[in-house]
């Protein structure tokens, strides 16, 4: 359960601990451009979020 007004960008892999909890692997909010050049800055916002696998709540970002 992502807080209001959060969206999660495109998601490149996601995986489950032994406690249950998921981590996902996100863009958040880097966009690509349709060509061959290689945007080289660093993601500005976290790029793993932790949510808690029985509540679905955000534990970490």
């Amino acid at each position: 359960m992502l807080p209001e007004g959060r969206v999660l960008g495109a998601v490149a892999g996601i995986g489950v601990d032994s406690h249950d909890n998921v981590f996902v692997f996100h863009r958040n909010g880097r966009t690509w451009p349709n060509s061959e050049e290689l945007v080289t800055t660093p993601i500005a916002l976290p790029a793993v979020t932790l949510f808690d696998g029985r509540t679905g709540r955000v534990m970490v970002e």
